[in-house]
């Protein structure tokens, strides 16, 4: 059996399709750090946690706690299931199987395959059994799916930038709690490196114009989070 931790980030208007596309699961945990209605969700398995943690791997530690199944699917809300990684996520739950398992995302950005970058090459682990797998957050997966996500995070350029900055809010938070502060190194140097990683060393510039645009807004992102620290610090948020 399957509990479903459906990772959100104030993203309610999202549930009902959620839930319709995780019918496999016998459980689902919408995972937010914003109050929800629980007349939301239509489905009669799904339960919903507020958590104060602004990092997501804590708040994944909250769900796996919560969850009633042995097996956990970490989920977020930017994600499709196809049929066949339904079909793959069940037959591996019924199975005896001790492993851990990754899977890797078909990304589409302004209407091309995204084949280069690390968009489909996640190794963090999605699919695990939590009476096998204690230290979930130490753990790397040891195996793939053979099936793969559909990530369906760009709806269009705005709405992607938007994305961007509430992951650059939300990693600036993490920061600030750890008592991080930003040097001219973070405000200057990183987002040049983090747009040459992605762009020359992560291959992106064989994606063409498309790669080129990706990049750029990766590495503003990464300018954005310690701009957001460094305001923090100043109080200017």
């Amino acid at each position: 059996m399957v509990s479903a931790l459906v990772i959100s980030n104030n993203e309610s208007f999202k549930i009902n399709e959620i839930s319709t596309n995780l019918t496999f699961a016998d459980e689902l945990i919408i995972v937010d750090h914003c109050d929800f209605d629980n007349n939301q969700s239509k489905s009669p398995v799904c339960t919903f946690l507020k958590s104060e943690q602004q990092q997501v791997e804590l708040r994944i530690l909250e769900a796996v706690e919560l969850a009633k199944h042995p097996w956990i699917f970490i989920y977020y809300t930017n994600e499709h299931l196809p049929d066949g990684l339904k079909k793959e996520i069940l037959s591996i739950s019924n199975s005896n199987t001790s492993k851990t398992f990754a899977i890797k995302t078909d990304f589409i950005f302004m209407g091309r395959m995204i084949r280069f970058g690390t968009y489909n090459r996640h190794t963090s682990c999605r699919l695990f059994n939590k009476k096998t797998c204690k230290n979930i957050l130490q753990v790397k997966s040891n195996s793939f799916l053979k099936n793969k996500l559909i990530d369906e995070s760009y709806i269009g350029i705005d709405e992607f930038n938007i994305q961007i900055t509430k992951k650059s809010i939300a990693d600036a938070d993490v920061l600030y709690k750890k008592n991080k502060r930003p040097t001219i190194y973070h405000l200057l140097l990183k987002p040049w490196f983090t747009f040459y990683k992605l762009y020359i060393f992560k291959w992106l510039f064989l994606q063409g114009r498309e790669g080129f645009i990706l990049a750029y807004y990766i590495s503003f992102g990464t300018f954005k989070k310690y701009i957001y620290l460094w305001g923090k610090y100043r109080n200017l948020d």
